[in-house]
């Protein structure tokens, strides 16, 4: 019994021990914990983790997919082809580009159009689905190869390769029936005529010609009227009548005598230039010396009015031009000199 009691004691006081002890190793560790160089040496440790993960290449993994919608197709049916590649946002996939055909041994898929292309983002991850339209026009079984999808990483600069696997799919013929005989060909079908499909082309066409015959009513009253008035003509008065007319008043008003110089040789050039306008039917009022005489070379005229006619111009331009003051016996000259010529080419019987 003695024994037995000292062997609790003996472990109670080991018991003892022990848990003074962990005490002591838990007390130290919550100490370090409260260390400021403990906690400095954590902080570094998950910065460095944190560093390293984030300098790690972006997720660049790639997957390929392709799929057809059904492995059983009768000839000449739209056989569409589904390509989808995952990849990462920092990498830019090149889809497969087909010819006309996919050649296959000695048979031939056709290749008429890419149908379809969806782009679907989630996050960084990319899932892009390239659809084909393909078609077959001979019935067998056809097996279209693997086709390469290329994968450039633009941080990287690396340019990487997946393929897809190989589809198989069967074209099959029409079951014809030969215990039946050759059938004529059918008769274009009889459609029923339907009001509703043609009742705003016939509202529009009613329209437009409702318009167009307001237009061509308009036009042709329009004409009638002018038609029906009729202006009296005024009697044509020759041209030298008017040139002779012009003068009379110019010589009256002496402009040349009270020293209006200008007034007179400017008001005696444009006498002969309308005159010249009216009885040749050419450009006189606004043409130069230069070019009055140009065309006169063609008209009719004697040639010593048309040096005459000449001079005058010539005279009136320096008076106009270059102030020149004429004597007075130049003055009457040029004004003999309009009048001649007048005379000299009017037409008599002219209306």
């Amino acid at each position: 019994m003695k024994y037995l009691n000292k062997n609790i004691v003996s472990n109670q006081a080991n018991n003892s021990l022990l848990s003074h002890v962990e005490l002591s190793h838990i007390e130290n560790q919550k100490s370090e914990i409260r260390n400021p160089k403990f906690r400095c040496h954590i902080l570094v440790l998950i910065c460095s983790i944190v560093y390293g993960l984030w300098s790690q290449p972006t997720f660049a993994q790639y997957t390929l997919k392709s799929k057809l919608d059904t492995n059983q197709y009768l000839i000449g049916d739209h056989i569409p082809l589904h390509i989808t590649a995952t990849y990462d946002t920092i990498v830019e996939a090149r889809f497969p580009q087909f010819s006309k055909s996919i050649k296959i041994g000695e048979k031939e898929i056709d290749y008429l159009d890419s149908i379809a292309i969806v782009t679907d983002v989630k996050g960084k991850i990319v899932h892009k689905t390239y659809s084909y339209l393909l078609s077959a026009y001979d019935s067998g079984l056809y097996a279209i190869p693997p086709l390469k999808v290329l994968f450039f990483n633009t941080q990287t600069q690396q340019l990487d390769s997946l393929a897809t696997d190989t589809l198989f799919f069967a074209v099959a013929t029409l079951e014809v029936d030969t215990s039946k005989g050759i059938a004529p060909i059918k008769e274009p079908m009889d459609m029923p005529f339907i009001f509703e499909e043609i009742k705003l082309q016939l509202i529009i066409t009613a329209i437009v010609s409702l318009l167009l015959g307001l237009f061509i009513w308009y036009l042709w009253s329009r004409n009638k009227r002018q038609k029906n008035i009729v202006e009296p003509e005024k009697p044509k008065v020759p041209a030298h009548i008017i040139a002779l007319e012009q003068l009379q008043k110019l010589e009256a008003q002496q402009f040349w005598q009270k020293g209006e110089v200008k007034t007179y040789h400017s008001e005696l050039s444009d006498i002969i230039r309308e005159y010249l306008e009216n009885r040749y039917k050419i450009i006189a009022l606004e043409a130069t010396t230069d070019e009055i005489m140009h065309k006169m070379k063609t008209l009719y005229a004697p040639a010593e009015q048309k040096l005459a006619l000449q001079e005058m111009l010539e005279l009136a331009d320096l008076v106009k031009f270059a102030k020149v003051n004429p004597l007075p016996d130049e003055h009457q000259r040029s004004f003999d000199i309009v009048k001649g010529f007048v005379n000299a080419t009017k037409i008599e019987d002219a209306l």
